[in-house]
């Protein structure tokens, strides 16, 4: 019988680094019978969510699935590589963090499964959740970094409310015709920099041995918070590192060289915002949280998940407003030939170094012009 372990997130729960862990070490995990599926995409199988989402967005263009030609390429390539992969004694894992940000509808969710039924006569969804009011800086610092311009604001948490309800999320993937079961993990904030507890819960559920000697990846120093400086540098330029370049191409490896190079820029305190909006939120996922746990099987450390403090003990750190001075500053030292961007005037010349802090200031107090990344 042919098993799948879907993975599907939740974001901003380690996925990033399980993910990396199992593409490293695909090798150790073939040996105790398990497949990692490498013939597509990264490590986080981006295009599986994409294909069966039912609709274009712009963000497709960002990672290259632009189009339905683009899309059905991808679904023929998932096709072909399972279709020689799979056997009947296959034990899978397959996961993207995007299957719960972006699926919202049952028949996303039916349209997933019913083509993974094809080769998998079992599929247990699995998914590590974190508490709603900690989650949810993290997503905003993640959304100035993938190139938004954002207000924090309970307006703003409100609209990510269906990505994190997770009574809902539970619904969604328990009510659907072939999905087995349905696992959530409780992910405690005293072990977000802890990896090895990520690892054991993982091996828990699915009996894979995690070795000592295995391949343990580096941290992306993309997928780390901006400091709260850094956010407010980033919104202010973000409308002019395009996410999509004048070819019609992703820039997202620009925008990450640019986000590592703002990362050393502004080192110091991460988004930690007011009381207000963190409150306001717990409090209106206090019912659905013990709702979703009552589903679940009796586990001591949805006690502790519960139990967490509703702020942190860190002090709270605000976007400031950065003065024009201070912003030409980051300009300056992001500017080539030192930096990775070439900031042009309106004909696309490369501005001098030396005139380059003049300019700067006149751009902030009259609106930043076009930005181009030069050939």
């Amino acid at each position: 019988m042919a098993t799948l372990y879907l993975h599907v997130g939740t974001h901003k729960t380690g996925s990033t680094y399980l993910q990396n862990y199992l593409k490293r070490n695909v090798a150790g995990l073939r040996a105790q019978g398990w497949s990692y599926p490498d013939f597509i995409d990264g490590a986080n199988h981006l295009s599986l969510p994409f294909i069966f989402e039912g609709r274009i967005t712009p963000f497709y263009q960002v990672v290259g699935l632009g189009d339905a030609a683009s899309l059905a390429a991808a679904k023929q390539r998932w096709i072909d590589g399972l279709t020689t992969n799979v056997r009947s004694d296959s034990r899978w894992i397959i996961t993207s963090e995007f299957l719960t940000r972006r699926f919202v509808r049952p028949e996303q969710v039916e349209a997933l499964i019913d083509f993974l039924r094809c080769w998998f006569d079992e599929i247990v969804v699995v998914a590590y959740i974190r508490r709603q009011e900690y989650i949810l800086p993290s997503i905003y610092s993640q959304d100035v970094k993938a190139g938004r311009q954002l207000d924090w604001s309970w307006n703003y948490c409100q609209a990510r409310f269906p990505t994190i309800d997770y009574s809902e999320i539970y619904d969604l993937w328990n009510n659907v015709d072939g999905v087995d079961e349905v696992r959530f993990v409780p992910f405690i904030e005293s072990n977000k920099s802890n990896t090895r507890a990520l690892l054991d819960q993982f091996s828990e559920m699915t009996g894979i041995a995690f070795r000592p000697d295995w391949v343990k990846p580096v941290p992306r120093k993309s997928n780390r918070s901006l400091s709260v400086e850094g956010v407010a540098f980033l919104r202010a330029i973000n409308p002019h590192l395009p996410r999509i370049t004048s070819e019609g191409r992703s820039n997202r490896p620009f925008r990450g060289r640019v986000v590592e190079r703002i990362m050393d820029l502004t080192p110091g305190p991460t988004f930690n915002p007011a009381d207000d909006i963190i409150e306001h939120v717990h409090q209106h996922f206090l019912a659905s949280n013990r709702a979703v746990i009552d589903k679940l099987p009796t586990n001591p450390d949805w006690g502790k998940w519960l139990a967490q403090p509703t702020h942190d003990d860190k002090p709270q750190a605000l976007v400031p407003s950065l003065t024009a001075a201070r912003t030409a500053d980051l300009m300056i030292a992001l500017s080539q030939p030192t930096g990775p961007v070439a900031w042009g005037e309106k004909d696309k010349r490369p501005i001098r170094p030396v005139p380059l802090r003049r300019i700067a200031k006149q751009k902030v107090r009259s609106g930043l012009q076009k930005v181009t990344k030069l050939k």
